[in-house]
């Protein structure tokens, strides 16, 4: 292990070391470069990392640190966020407590994110669900990988870098449980101002801003394969969209949070510009294990982390924010003594307030279909890591390397999208093969993946701590549990209509085939329960899960299974504060960073407003 570990490290050293070097000896150094990229993929591709499976703390009491006027738990997407925008008041002391690292070279190089993202990734937790009934049938012990960052910037340093804000009518859906100021008219300056959009593709400019933190551009490798889709899909109704303009339904090219052809992180948007602050304390590789929360007062006043193997503890005169995203928030809020009272005693944790933490996840669950084709593509005459195309990216920040993998993104309404005449239930990613494999014998095997994402489930999921509450903690996924079945109809009826698509796609000239992997010969194939079979088998996640500490709150004061009020703070206890993808009430219809990045925004709007007169 120590050996494999330090190979890693080295893949790793090498790829910063070398970023932006002089071309001296072109050829070795490309060829180098190679060999490490197929190096860190290869590695990252085998086993996990092994760790304790019963991990212990440190046994000596914590050591007081200094005071601080905010706390912020989490540097990773809302918490990059917050952390440059509370530090702006230059009076105020601000400490942000990070379990991961910063991210790498090697991070930055789009094509890497499947290898980042992986369960022996050190950018990961390493988090997979308990046995499945309904899903993941397929993998180990039935268990879903979940990725889930461990990096300043969070997500955004391991992800596809796809960027999509969500639709209108879930920002809406939020204000009619009685959350106001979160509806799409009051968050859509947010979301705009956050925007620096340089695209290239067919974009509704009255949607976007430039000069914001985040920079936006179109992909810089775009494929052949994309062009005759686009073609294709409006045959069947779905017109060429802007992905975050007005409208809803459609197929359109990806916006991406890369500059240059590379990676452009939370952490190189917001942690980065304000680095240099001297209020702005940054702690990586620091692990929270507690909230100190007062008896008498209910007032979170302290958090407890473990950094460089001791136990330290640090007070908050104003705030502590939580944003370590949806798991690990809902784990800390449990180990601090908020969650359902019973299950705390259980566990032997003194509860603190009786709320509904972590009971109301939900997954967007994602199911794969594959095709063979015959359509010859843009880069088939070389292999991906050819020099040409490796000195176009180092040099040019073009080719190849600067792909995610992920040529278009489609929203689909199916006939489970009741009464609501443009709100999408299902999105689409195609990725083809000439992306997809950094071997250069797999990229000669021609497929086209569409990855169908469930948007609005129906069921929802738990996570609680185990009996050693300091591990992993048990994450229910509990997908296709809801009792009418609408979510695996969702999904089946979004099979139907990509294959209309690909009918299109087949009259065009291209020869297309269905690659059949799901190994469900007790049903006829293609009907019906064949592919409900196939769903149960093959379906994974992309981390994409919202929800264990919901916003909410009617308008006569009662809180339900809410965890948190309109203004973030948890209800009951003093100074506390959450600020990520938990609070999401209603689930998104798109991937999670861009509302995580607002999140974080209107958080640090609501606390100057209550504390900077």
């Amino acid at each position: 292990m120590k050996r494999t570990v330090l190979k890693l490290f080295c893949a790793f050293l090498f790829i910063f070391t070398v970023h932006g070097s002089p071309f001296e000896l072109l050829e070795n150094y490309i060829e180098n470069f190679q060999y490490n990229l197929d190096h860190l993929k290869t590695y990252l591709s085998s086993k996990p990392l092994a760790y304790s499976a019963s991990r212990q703390l440190p046994e000596d009491h914590p050591k007081e640190t200094e005071e601080y006027d905010f706390i912020i738990i989490g540097g990773g997407t809302s918490g990059s966020v917050l952390a440059n925008r509370l530090s702006e008041i230059p009076e105020w002391k601000i400490l942000l407590l990070e379990a991961g690292e910063a991210e790498t070279d090697a991070a930055k190089v789009p094509t890497m994110h499947n290898c980042l993202k992986s369960p022996g990734s050190p950018l990961t937790w390493g988090y997979y669900s308990v046995p499945q009934n309904y899903s993941c049938l397929n993998e180990v012990e039935k268990r879903c990988f979940i990725p889930t960052a461990k990096a300043l910037g969070g997500t955004t340093a391991i992800n596809d870098m796809l960027y999509t804000r969500g639709n209108p009518r879930d920002y809406d859906l939020w204000a009619d449980t009685g959350l106001k100021g979160w509806c799409s008219i009051s968050l859509s300056p947010y979301f705009k101002n956050i925007e620096d959009a340089h695209f290239e593709s067919k974009i509704d400019h009255s949607e976007h801003r430039y000069g914001g933190p985040i920079h936006l551009e179109s992909p810089r490798d775009y494929s052949d394969m994309a062009k005759k889709f686009l073609e294709s899909a409006s045959s069947i109704g779905l017109s060429e969209i802007d992905l975050n303009g007005k409208n809803s339904l459609g197929i359109g090219i990806p916006q991406l949070m890369t500059k240059k052809g590379e990676r452009f992180s939370a952490a190189s948007a917001y942690l980065k510009p304000a680095e240099h602050r001297k209020n702005l304390i940054i702690k990586p590789k620091t692990h929270v294990t507690k909230i100190e929360i007062s008896d008498h007062t209910k007032e979170a006043r302290s958090v407890q982390f473990i950094h460089d193997g001791h136990l330290f503890s640090a007070t908050a005169s104003k705030e502590i924010i939580l944003a370590s995203g949806t798991i690990n928030t809902a784990k800390l809020l449990l180990l601090s003594g908020i969650g359902p009272e019973e299950d705390l005693k259980h566990l032997k944790i003194q509860p603190v307030k009786d709320l509904k933490v972590g009971q109301n996840l939900i997954h967007h669950t994602v199911f794969p279909l594959t095709y063979l084709y015959n359509y010859p593509p843009s880069h088939e005459a070389e292999p991906p890591f050819y020099y040409s195309k490796e000195i176009d990216y180092l040099r040019n920040g073009k080719g190849p390397l600067t792909s995610n993998g992920v040529d278009l993104v489609g929203f689909i309404k199916t006939e489970y999208s009741k009464g609501r005449m443009l709100y999408p239930d299902v999105e689409l990613l195609l990725t083809s093969s000439q992306h997809e494999e950094l071997n250069s014998e797999q990229a000669k095997k021609k497929k086209i993946n569409i990855y169908l994402i469930l948007l609005h489930p129906k069921s929802r999921g738990t996570l609680n701590l185990q009996e050693n509450s300091i591990d992993h903690p048990l994450i229910d996924l509990k997908d296709f549990s809801d009792p009418h079945d609408e979510d695996i109809n969702t999904l089946v009826s979004a099979i139907r209509t990509v294959q209309k698509l690909m009918q299109h796609l087949h009259q065009r000239g291209m020869n297309l085939k269905q690659e059949n992997v799901y190994n469900c010969t007790a049903y006829t194939e293609d009907s019906d329960d064949y592919w409900k079979c196939a769903i149960k088998h093959f379906s994974t996640s992309f981390g994409e899960i919202t929800g264990s500490a919901p916003m909410g709150m009617d308008k006569d004061g009662h809180i339900g299974d809410s965890v948190v009020d309109l203004k973030l703070r948890v209800h009951g206890i003093e100074k506390l504060r959450i600020a990520d993808d938990s609070v999401i009430p209603v689930s998104i219809s798109g991937q999670l960073t861009a509302v995580k990045m607002v999140i974080g925004e209107k958080c640090a709007d609501l606390i100057k407003e209550e504390w900077y007169k």
